[in-house]
């Protein structure tokens, strides 16, 4: 696995790309709900997409929504020094 310091180099290479003269030439429009959340993909298992799919439908929310709520949970956990 890649140490914490590959990581935070390969994220602000992602970031520098978007800076690039090609983007300013012509600027990529992203889709945004009316509060301001933006796409991400996401690549994962057929079934656990699935079982996500399932457990939204279960609990009366969306997938967006369950996802949302366990990165927030990693995202404090890490905070903390509790993540890997």
């Amino acid at each position: 696995m890649a140490s914490r310091s590959e990581r935070a180099a390969a994220v602000d290479t992602v970031f520098d790309r978007r800076g690039s003269s090609r983007d300013k030439a012509s600027p990529r429009k992203r889709r945004a709900t009316s509060d301001g959340r933006e796409p991400l993909v996401v690549y994962m298992l057929p079934d656990s997409i699935k079982a996500l799919k399932i457990a939204a439908v279960e609990q009366d929310t969306t997938a967006s929504a369950i996802v949302t709520a366990a990165v927030d949970a990693w995202m404090k956990k890490a905070a903390r020094g509790g993540a890997k």
